[in-house]
């Protein structure tokens, strides 16, 4: 039984010289077949993404192995212990658990760690009849082919997907899970993060409705202690007591709000794969409380990055309630839903936080401001940008010229406006080198020890003079500019801003 590990397909040419050659109509059959099964595959993907992870992998387990024929099937998840990496037998299928010889393989331990190492389609084919059958239950049988599919998101495997034939693999088989699998690798992605969002708010709301209740019980204690001042000394006691219990949900809350921050950071784009999307780039990222109501989000498609700011109605907990919500909700419309044009993405996200929120019965200005842009490299060294706004705008240098595209005038999901809004779409051509920048109106509120902002005209002016900078150099400078203008006054506002250099 001899492995292979294949990273390309290549199918047999057409002999031109006889268009109706078997060869050619092989070929068309199995290109109609696998274009058949992956519009299958985008339609299951699509209709599991509300599901939850446990159910969306068995029944792409289940998928898998009934379309391409598998006599059986196991599905490995990547373990989430960070100590050692490891891959856990998580479903099967035609086949039970128990009768699983190994449900657990290390990195590079077993055809299963290999593959999960190597990140590469593992293939064996002409087995030998004489080897050692595979067994199932009660019943031994002598496979024909084995693939295991490594699923990789990033740099990462996420999981491995072992596949046992009781016939030869068809080359339709191996085209179709080859060019499925990153669609594949993103959904589950998508998922998981989507589960970790999800269980952030609800502990987080958990931890929010224990305050409320253990505020109210500390207020109606300090109440009766106000009442018997006569009774003070004997109470002494009580009160120490009470300013014990104090603290220690004061500590509760700030390991809360601590562990809420670690979460949003983890959903935000990190350094690595910013550095990676963008030639040059600079963040300023400095939340008013623990944690922020601004965010910032990132995509790639095959055709288009679509980069957005966003700066939610208030701040710390509030803020970040809403921030999960809007990053949520963004790879709902943008990764789940597929819409790519800035103007359709923030008209979806404007009903999408109405209907959230409820707005038909409950009065509220909580929303959001956002600057959302798609950029698309064409030849010549040529982007478009296609940008849409609420209340942010795109500020841009276009070979040494200084501009911006207006945001519309109004809010996302704010108090007294229509279910339904619409935003413009706004389309420019940059050159490779210039530059995009992004500012929440946090920065632009930073006020000094005499109550002055720093205002529109200052940022514009320090954009102009600097923008030629190093980006990392500009943000450090920028930072530095800020903090000097600040002085000892107190921060008003969660602060963000984003420059990058095409």
């Amino acid at each position: 039984m001899q492995p292979s590990s294949i990273t390309n397909v290549s199918l047999p040419l057409v002999d031109t010289s006889n268009p109706l050659s078997a060869k050619t109509l092989r070929l068309q059959e199995t290109t109609d077949i696998v274009q058949k099964w992956a519009d299958e595959l985008d339609t299951l993907l699509r209709h599991s993404f509300d599901n939850d992870l446990h159910d969306f992998t068995a029944s792409l387990l289940h998928f898998l192995a009934y379309r391409c024929g598998a006599y059986r099937g196991c599905w490995f998840s990547r373990s989430e212990d960070t100590t050692a990496t490891s891959f856990v037998l998580k479903h099967t299928f035609a086949c039970s658990e128990k009768h699983i010889t190994t449900p657990q393989y290390s990195l590079g331990d077993g055809l299963i760690g290999q593959a999960a190492l190597r990140q590469e389609i593992v293939i064996f084919d002409q087995i030998q009849p004489n080897l050692s059958p595979y067994k199932a239950g009660s019943l031994s049988f002598s496979p024909q082919g084995i693939l295991i599919l490594p699923l990789i998101f990033g740099a990462q495997t996420l999981a491995v997907v072992e596949l046992v034939f009781l016939q030869p693999l068809s080359d339709a088989v191996v085209l179709f899970l080859q060019r499925s699998r990153s669609n594949m690798a993103s959904f589950l992605e998508s998922i998981t993060n989507l589960m970790r969002t999800k269980a952030l708010l609800a502990e987080t709301q958990n931890q929010k409705e224990i305050l409320r209740a253990q505020e109210e019980e500390l207020r109606q204690n300090l109440e009766e202690l106000a009442t018997t001042q006569e009774a003070l000394k004997d109470k002494n006691t009580e009160i120490t007591k009470a300013f014990e219990e104090l603290a220690v949900y004061n500590n509760r809350i700030m390991q809360s709000l601590a562990y809420g921050q670690r979460m949003q950071k983890a959903v935000l784009p990190s350094s690595t794969r910013l550095t990676k999307a963008f030639k040059e780039y600079f963040h300023i990222y400095l939340p008013k409380d623990v944690v922020s109501g601004d965010f910032y989000w990132y995509a790639q498609t095959k055709e288009v990055k679509i980069f957005a700011v966003a700066d939610c109605t208030g701040h710390g907990v509030p803020g970040g309630f809403m921030s999960m919500i809007g990053n949520m909700l963004l790879n709902q419309i943008i990764i789940g839903q597929k819409i790519h044009q800035p103007h359709e993405i923030l008209s979806r996200l404007h009903k999408l936080i109405y209907n959230t929120l409820k707005r038909d019965e409950n009065a509220g200005n909580e929303g959001m401001d956002i600057a959302l842009c798609t950029l698309e490299y064409l030849p010549f060294d040529k982007v478009k940008v296609v940008f849409s706004g609420a209340k942010i705008n795109l500020i841009y240098s276009k070979q040494g010229v200084l501009d911006q595209l207006k945001a519309d005038r109004h809010s996302i999901g704010g108090m007294g406006l229509h279910r339904i809004l619409e935003f413009r779409y706004q389309e420019i051509l940059l050159n490779q080198n210039d530059c995009l920048f992004f500012a929440t109106d946090g920065v632009l509120d930073i006020c000094n020890d005499f109550r002055r902002k720093f205002g529109q005209t200052r940022l514009m002016a320090f954009l102009q003079e600097y923008h030629t900078l190093p980006m990392a150099e500009m943000g450090e400078k920028l930072k530095q500019i800020l903090a000097d203008f600040q002085g000892n006054a107190d921060q008003r506002d969660d602060v963000t801003m984003i420059g990058i250099r095409l």
